[in-house]
């Protein structure tokens, strides 16, 4: 997939199945901004729910 600078027709459905697993645990795909592309991880909002490290078995639900 790195071998070429644009996407290859046969690996588009690939590359879309990867970026939505990517944003579907928080990774935001950043579009060119002067400086490049690139990625960052989404911020929580504190109505989100629990961080891991703050989920025990007392606020399990």
């Amino acid at each position: 997939m790195e071998d070429t600078d644009a996407t290859p027709p046969s690996l588009a459905e690939n590359v879309r199945k990867i970026q939505e697993a990517f944003e579907s645990v928080g990774i935001i795909f950043i579009a060119e901004n002067g400086e490049g592309p690139g990625v960052r991880l989404k911020k929580q909002r504190p109505d989100e729910g629990a961080r891991p490290q703050q989920l025990t078995s007392e606020n399990d639900t």
